[in-house]
């Protein structure tokens, strides 16, 4: 997708609004699975920023409605906001697929 990676920035700011902690990691979280995929041969682009961009988005409807977050509650929550960002950017179906089942803790690991 053409200009994927400033589309799901912005998405991910009005996601966290004001959480620049969550926001900054995020990024460099993009930024390591960018050097990881430089020495692979075969990778989807798209579906490594998107898995890295959005691998914590569970966190913040765990706090909402657990009051805390952990690795699982954010698999619980996360898979479905991710899709549901996705959606609205006209992701493609079938990558959606795949970025919801990855291994949402540790998306560079899976690639």
């Amino acid at each position: 997708m053409k200009y994927l990676k400033a589309i799901l920035i912005e998405k991910l700011i009005d996601f966290f609004e004001k959480d620049y902690r969550r926001i900054n990691h995020a990024i460099s979280v993009l930024f390591e699975c960018e050097q990881i995929i430089k020495k692979k041969k075969y990778y989807d682009t798209d579906l490594v920023t998107a898995c890295a961009l959005l691998h914590d988005v569970g966190i913040k409807e765990s706090e909402k409605i657990l009051g805390y977050n952990d690795g699982k509650t954010q698999e619980q929550y996360g898979p479905k906001i991710a899709e549901k960002i996705l959606k609205k950017i006209k992701f493609p179906g079938h990558k959606i697929i795949i970025v919801k089942q990855l291994d949402y803790c540790q998306p560079s690991l899976t690639l």
